[in-house]
């Protein structure tokens, strides 16, 4: 699940149990658990490795963004 704050800065990025937060133009993260009352992120090994899959699934859609246009290039005028 992904859940962005559209009146924030700030990104999260993760489950019900395990999150990370942080602000994409400082490329600056921070885990924690909204189960646990923002503190400590504690969870399952299932939950850390839905956590892990989220991540990726988001830098994925990320990378899209961040590609260079390609140029085409026609030989002869």
């Amino acid at each position: 699940m992904l859940k962005v704050c559209e009146s924030e800065k700030n990104d999260q990025v993760g489950g019900n149990r395990l999150v990370i937060s942080g602000d994409p133009r400082e490329n600056w993260y921070i885990g924690w658990s909204p189960a646990n009352d923002r503190l400590a992120a504690e969870g399952s090994w299932e939950e850390w490795v839905q956590l892990a899959e989220a991540i990726l699934d988001e830098n994925k859609k990320r990378k899209v963004g961040l590609q260079e246009p390609k140029i085409n290039i026609k030989k002869g005028f």
